[in-house]
């Protein structure tokens, strides 16, 4: 055999051999199998609503030119007849106005600092009582973001303060700043000013939208979808009503008519106590009640009527609002909702073990339509961390198939 035709033959032998392994390789690396790696996942466990917020209301109207000054935060309770603002001719009238209230109160603190006397233990342990009642108090008005409130209780505070320090030193004496402001408070000119009076008892609120009397518990004829979407859509609301200067919500009770989605529905039902967050996060929760449900088993939307008994300045100026029903959240093992099996009456997922197909049981806690997030456990037989869990294949999945 001439060398040429060896080295031919060489040359075939070798790129026989090379397909042979390159075949091997690719065998043994190939999966036809897409597979996912399991990871931990953070969940929240909400269902989300579109809806409007009905509440009795009663507009305050009065006749004004100048300027109103209210006596009350939003969400104040107040009864029929209450001053709830006053009306000045200017600014300048209503810093007048405001300052001399300053006035009258640092006199009036001084003043009872005047009559305290020698105190006994008994009288400091109640003191430091009050001033640590009221720092908790205003610590607790911090955290819950109800800032129109502070002022009051700072003040009160401060008093409380101020007689901590009297019956500490009894020899402190504030005659002198007591006479002082006492003289300045005599020399201020305060402008008389025309006051706005509560129509009915219930709670304050200076703020208007335009839809009073539009957006009411009566305009709602029926819980359907179509209703609620003409609430939603209503744009009759203008500006607040001619010579309007607040309202009057009757009371605390309000209801809360919403869109919702049919398949979310299977987390409701009548009677049922829920959280209902309209903004700020789940530490914000408002308790409700779902009241009625109209479930549109042939429509995505459907909708639902919640009730509620809490009145805050979060809450009553609130009218159009996209809020959760809040469930509460976790973390788990986040799994693809195509590679869930059953096998057996038990619900798992198949996982590649070393090449080998594997079935490991699940415990779901929560479902979206795309995936699914399965609780973790330490037993064995269970889905764990990094499991390699096979989401589709071109044949047929059974635990011990080689892959």
């Amino acid at each position: 055999m001439s060398n040429k035709l060896t080295r031919v033959v060489a040359l075939i032998l070798a790129v026989f051999a090379l397909i042979y392994f390159g075949y091997q390789i690719y065998h043994f690396f190939y999966t036809p199998y897409q597979t996912e790696v399991t990871e931990v996942y953070q969940y929240v466990d909400e269902v989300e609503l579109e809806g409007v917020l009905l509440k009795n209301e009663e507009v305050i109207s009065k006749e004004h030119d100048g300027v109103i000054q209210y006596e009350y935060h939003n969400a104040k309770k107040v009864v029929e007849g209450s001053v709830v603002g006053t009306i000045y001719q200017s600014e300048a009238d209503v810093s007048k106005n405001l300052y001399a209230k300053q006035l009258d109160e640092k006199i009036s603190v001084l003043q009872e600092l005047q009559t305290l006397t020698n105190s006994s233990g008994t009288d400091l342990q109640s003191i430091h009582s009050a001033v640590e009642r009221e720092q908790s108090d205003l610590v607790y008005l911090i955290s819950q973001d109800q800032y129109s409130e502070l002022s009051d209780r700072s003040s009160e505070f401060l008093k409380q303060l101020l007689k901590q320090e009297k019956a500490l030193a009894p020899e402190l004496n504030f005659g002198e700043e007591l006479s002082s402001l006492q003289t300045e408070r005599k020399a201020l000119e305060v402008p008389e000013g025309e006051t706005v009076k509560a129509p009915i008892a219930g709670y304050f609120t200076s703020a208007l939208d335009g839809y009073e009397g539009v957006i009411t518990p009566e305009s709602l004829d029926e819980l359907s979808v179509d209703a609620i979407t003409d609430l939603l859509e209503n744009t009759k609301a203008g500006s607040a009503p001619q010579n309007a200067v607040g309202k009057m919500v009757a009371s605390t009770d309000w209801k809360f008519a919403a869109l919702v989605k049919t398949k979310d529905l299977e987390k409701l039902k009548e009677g049922q106590k829920v959280s209902l967050v309209f903004s700020g996060g789940s530490s914000n929760r408002i308790e409700a009640k779902v009241e009625k449900i109209n479930k549109n088993l042939e429509e995505e939307t459907s909708s639902v009527l919640l009730s509620s008994s809490i009145m805050n300045e979060d809450i009553i100026d609130l009218r159009k609002e996209k809020p959760v029903i809040y469930f509460g959240s976790g973390k788990g093992l986040r799994v693809d909702r195509e590679a869930v099996r059953m096998k057996d009456g038990q619900t798992g997922v198949y996982i590649n073990s070393g090449r080998v197909v594997r079935f490991r049981k699940i415990d779901i806690v929560y479902s979206t339509d795309d995936y699914v997030i399965s609780k973790m456990s330490d037993e064995d037989g269970f889905l764990q961390l990094y499991d390699e869990v096979i989401i589709e294949g071109k044949d047929e999945l059974y635990d011990g198939k080689p892959m």
